[in-house]
């Protein structure tokens, strides 16, 4: 996913050359059909080719890939994203914070994110999440976003009215992988 998902945007950032375009096509095309390979039976992605538990960042950021992918115009076969949101939503209603480790956020809010995305914004876990006291700032800021794109501007500007765009390094090698 990290190879390609850059390639989608790669024209905006500079000129290419046609034999250049025509590899990014060749490039995007084969993630999409290489990410077919890290589904699981539940629907989720995982860390894996063939692997069969999904990885909660992973199929957040494979999600998105493939709904970026879709939008600029690749085909993206129906099933996988289909399984993929299904995945999202069941994992977008058990979600609870657990008070341990901060990363749960960030990984819940950018599945709130890619679901809001997809034309399935769950609002009940929106705002669930949006209850809680010790929600960290880039959580704020994707859940801001999941909620500006289900169209609840104002609630987006309620959350973000305050906050600072300046986010604090941090590293995390293991859930969110500090991305």
């Amino acid at each position: 996913t990290s190879s390609v998902f850059p390639q989608l945007h790669l024209n905006k950032v500079m000129d290419l050359s046609t034999k250049q375009k025509r590899r990014i096509i060749e490039n995007i095309t084969s993630g999409i059909t290489r990410i077919t390979k890290f589904q699981t039976d539940e629907g989720g992605f995982s860390y894996w080719p063939g692997g069969s538990t999904p990885s909660a960042w992973g199929s957040n950021y494979a999600g998105h890939f493939l709904l970026e992918a879709k939008a600029a115009g690749y085909k993206v076969p129906k099933h996988l994203i289909d399984n993929w949101v299904n995945y999202q939503k069941r994992q977008a209603k058990r979600w609870r914070y657990s008070g341990e480790y901060y990363w749960e956020y960030n990984t819940q809010a950018y599945r709130l994110y890619v679901l809001a995305k997809a034309g399935h914004a769950d609002f009940a876990a929106m705002n669930y999440m949006k209850s809680k006291s010790n929600l960290n700032l880039l959580s704020k800021w994707r859940l801001a976003a999941a909620y500006a794109i289900a169209g609840q501007v104002d609630v987006a500007r309620e959350i973000t009215t305050r906050l600072t765009t300046e986010i604090a390094d941090y590293r995390e090698l293991a859930y969110s992988y500090g991305s």
